[in-house]
């Protein structure tokens, strides 16, 4: 249908220009990249733990409903 260039893109890179991270800024956007993760995945399972806690912790108030 239509001729397929070869290395051609849609939409060109915007970061073609530019030369890829490496040394300190590589590793600095890991640890960035790494602590948004930890802290959304600590403020999402902190009040499950904590929900989980109280249930094991106090079962005759929280198990009134066998299954």
């Amino acid at each position: 249908m239509f001729p397929i260039q070869k290395n051609t893109f849609i939409v060109p890179s915007p970061a073609k220009d530019t030369a890829a991270p490496t040394g300190v800024n590589l590793y600095a956007r890991f640890a960035l990249a790494g602590a948004v993760c930890c802290g959304v995945t600590h403020g999402a399972m902190t009040p499950v733990d904590v929900v989980k806690t109280r249930i094991q912790l106090s079962p005759e108030i929280y198990n009134k409903v066998s299954i």
